[in-house]
């Protein structure tokens, strides 16, 4: 991700959140709901602290926040991988909405 410009990296991270955000919008707004402002996601559960997905542009990396822990992807040319776990984003989001929600969504 070292290699992506500022616009190709708005560009894919923004495709995340859309993705993201529209799984989330399908589902129970009771249950869980997303909420984007200036950039970061927040998704809400009726109990329990947030989950937060946003960009940092200036490292080029997606930040996730939840259950107490971080999170920071970058892009690896074909998928949003975690700097230090070597994990996928979109199987994180699975696990821990899966624990969250007690079944999985589909990223």
């Amino acid at each position: 991700s070292d290699t992506l410009d500022e616009k190709s990296f708005r560009d894919l991270a923004g495709a995340v959140i859309d993705r993201v955000r529209a799984v989330i919008d399908a589902d129970d707004p009771d249950v869980v709901e997303a909420v984007l402002e200036a950039g970061v996601l927040k998704v809400q559960f009726p109990t329990g602290q947030p989950f937060v997905l946003n960009l940092q542009p200036p490292l080029r990396e997606l930040w996730l926040a939840a259950d107490r822990q971080a999170w920071h992807f970058r892009w690896d040319g074909a998928r949003w991988i975690e700097k230090k776990h070597g994990g996928e984003l979109y199987a994180t989001l699975r696990e821990l909405f899966t624990a969250k929600l007690g079944r999985a969504l589909s990223f």
